[in-house]
């Protein structure tokens, strides 16, 4: 007896909890046939695609496979850092007539940042609404400068968010970045030394009406502090209690911090 479309969705879905891909799809083996199956090997990086895709690729006359198995599926692989076999996935579901959607996209967006194939991930961001029909939204936008600022690529980052806002960057030019996007930029902009840029960019959000929070005020403030720029982290501490945002353990921490190192000198 083969298993019905639930059942798959719902061994996907466990499969991104699984120590691999495979434990999921072989947990289901009593009710699939076992010639389908091509033969395993001990390489934990090829056992997904054989067991998955190969599967994939035999069942879908059947009509056993959908969007929502696929989808699934390339989450897993993105969450298990597989993103090549995400992007394989992808791939298929384009070839079959499917149309991935903004969650998967972000999921394989953020594999392909966490392996520093930053490239590939805004070429990615860039093909989602030109080439497959998928808008994306802030939080797609965010896991891209996320990844790019973790990746040391702050600059790279800054491009974008310039592009994105000057409407400039093709379909994507409506999108609207958040406090959560300004934080990671100013974020990163400070830990690769453009404290300068990461000023500009903190009075571009309170133009744009985006009022900074806590998180915000002590990236900067350390970014300050980290930067020789003491009296300008000052003015920025006391216009976050004008601003009536409460500072809390970090903010005195950084503060007390830079205060005993200038004790010292």
């Amino acid at each position: 007896m083969w298993p019905s479309i639930r059942s798959w969705n719902t061994q996907f879905h466990l499969s991104t909890y699984a120590s691999s891909l495979r434990d999921a799809v072989i947990s289901n083996r009593t009710k699939l046939s076992k010639s389908r199956f091509p033969t395993t090997s001990n390489n934990p990086k090829s056992n997904p695609y054989l067991y998955n895709v190969r599967f994939h690729k035999c069942r879908r006359s059947t009509g056993l496979l959908g969007l929502k198995s696929l989808g699934k599926l390339m989450n897993s692989y993105s969450m298990l850092g597989y993103s090549g076999y995400g992007l394989g996935v992808l791939g298929l579901l384009l070839k079959w007539g499917f149309t991935p959607n903004v969650i998967s996209l972000t999921s394989l967006i953020r594999a392909l940042c966490k392996e520093l194939r930053v490239d590939k991930a805004v070429l990615l961001f860039h093909k989602m609404e030109r080439d497959f029909g998928c808008a994306p939204d802030v939080v797609a936008y965010g896991t891209l400068l996320k990844g790019l600022c973790s990746a040391g690529n702050s600059r790279m980052a800054v491009n974008l968010h310039e592009r994105i806002v000057g409407g400039t960057f093709g379909c994507v030019a409506d999108l609207q970045p958040d406090v959560i996007c300004y934080n990671t930029l100013i974020d990163g902009l400070c830990k690769d030394g453009f404290v300068s840029k990461a000023k500009e960019l903190f009075h571009e959000m309170r133009e744009k009406d985006i009022a900074p929070n806590v998180v915000t005020y002590n990236t900067l403030i350390d970014g300050l502090c980290k930067n020789g720029e003491w009296d300008e982290a000052k003015a920025t501490f006391y216009e976050m209690i004008d601003q009536r945002v409460t500072p809390d353990e970090i903010t005195f921490t950084v503060l007390i911090n830079t205060l005993g190192k200038i004790a010292k000198e």
